[in-house]
């Protein structure tokens, strides 16, 4: 039966689990549920579609022009298609020593959410926290108050859904910042461009650097690795302490395990056969549609760096004014970064999703994809070796976990 709905053609290779869809419905006909793949995936009852298509309208899995959603939202087409429009490009840390040193690289996505809050910017800021019983899982919520901020400190490198958030903010509308992923930001934009309320609620989207989510089955196989349930699970940390961190399980509050952060991503969570099949088909790495983007200073002059550091990039001019202003009053530092030297280290990840990912979606399932971008040319022999590597493990990683 038409639906009117994403579900009329949705498929696993374009559905990211952003949850937006769920969020935005006015009949609450879709819920998010984690598959048996460990992915969000949502769900419909077609007994409360009222065939709006509002779902369709926010899927970012559905398509969407580049060059004309960057014009609806910067002013104009980006001069750089590996990066997308900015002002500026700064490395730099949280002023609060403690903070920066017990987040995950630099503090600054958790400094400038309470500074933001504290300052009376926005009413609440959406962020991400895990809940604990059964099983481990991400929960994205609208924190109002400084300790829940910082209690929701650090990376989650799991499926994350928006959906109970934006319910929430429809149903109490109120100014908040949204911390989020790429696929995040492109649906809540196109939310935003289709929905009134949360045009106006949300004023400022800080989106982090990514290149995949991994499934919970991930979670799930490095818990079995240390031969902890995850019932037994009273606190996770994917990094913190330092840069790039410590992986950490707390099991019944008791007894805790630790290694390297580094290793955890490179033995389980970043290990490739842990990748959502839309993860294959996103070319955006750097969060394109935020008025501000973070991620981790792999740079060559932060190679001693044990504490973190941030890079960001500001593309709009309310994220400039409000990353100025926190300069200003010392309350984080920054320092100018050369835009070749952001390229240069994240040129696997950027070229990839922008040159390999697209041909991932007509390779893996029906993806529309995304239009409107500049053509890069073909990629070199190095990334298409790393990206038949990555389908390989694709492959073993679903069969293995079918």
């Amino acid at each position: 039966m038409k639906t009117n709905s994403v579900f009329d053609r949705l498929s696993k290779a374009m559905c990211c689990g952003c949850g937006v869809c769920a969020g935005i419905c006015p009949t609450q006909a879709i819920t998010i549920r984690v598959t048996s793949e460990g992915i969000n995936y949502p769900v419909l009852d077609t007994t409360k579609c009222i065939f709006c298509g509002k779902c369709q309208q926010v899927c970012p899995g559905f398509g969407f022009d580049h060059k004309e959603l960057n014009i609806s939202i910067f002013g104009q087409a980006p001069e750089n298609a590996l990066i997308g429009n900015f002002q500026a490009i700064y490395k730099g840390y949280s002023g609060n020593g403690d903070l920066r040193f017990s987040c995950s690289s630099g503090g600054l996505v958790t400094t400038m959410s309470i500074e933001l809050l504290r300052n009376k910017v926005v009413d609440g800021v959406v962020v991400t926290r895990l809940k604990y019983g059964r099983e481990v899982r991400a929960e994205a919520f609208i924190a109002s108050t400084e300790e829940e901020i910082f209690n929701a400190k650090g990376s989650k490198y799991c499926p994350v859904s928006l959906d109970k958030a934006i319910i929430e903010l429809k149903r109490n509308p109120r100014k908040v910042a949204v911390v989020c992923l790429p696929c995040h930001a492109i649906a809540l934009r196109k939310a935003m461009s289709h929905d009134k309320v949360l045009k106006e609620s949300i004023v400022l989207i800080l989106a982090l650097f990514c290149n995949q989510a991994p499934s919970y089955r991930a979670l799930s196989r490095y818990l079995k690795k240390h031969k902890v349930s995850a019932s037994q699970v009273t606190y996770f940390q994917w990094r913190g302490d330092g840069w790039p961190g410590k992986t950490k399980i707390k099991v019944d509050n008791q007894h805790e395990i630790s290694e390297l952060s580094t290793d955890a991503w490179a033995t389980c969570f970043g290990s490739g056969y842990f990748t959502p099949l839309a993860c294959y088909c996103c070319q955006d790495f750097f969060g394109d549609f935020s008025d501000i983007s973070f991620g981790d200073a792999w740079l060559p002059e932060q190679k001693g760096d044990t504490i973190g550091t941030n890079v960001m990039i500001i593309r709009s001019d309310k994220g400039k004014q409000i990353v100025d202003g926190l300069v200003d009053a010392k309350k984080i530092h920054a320092d100018n970064l050369r835009l070749q030297a952001i390229l240069n280290a994240f040129t696997i990840n950027t070229r990839t999703k922008r040159i390999c990912y697209p041909l991932h979606a007509n390779l893996i399932g029906n993806c529309p994809g995304v239009t409107g971008m500049s053509v890069l040319g073909a990629p070199s022999c190095k990334v298409v070796v790393k990206e038949f590597i990555r389908l390989v493990k694709l492959f073993v990683g679903v069969r293995l976990h079918a």
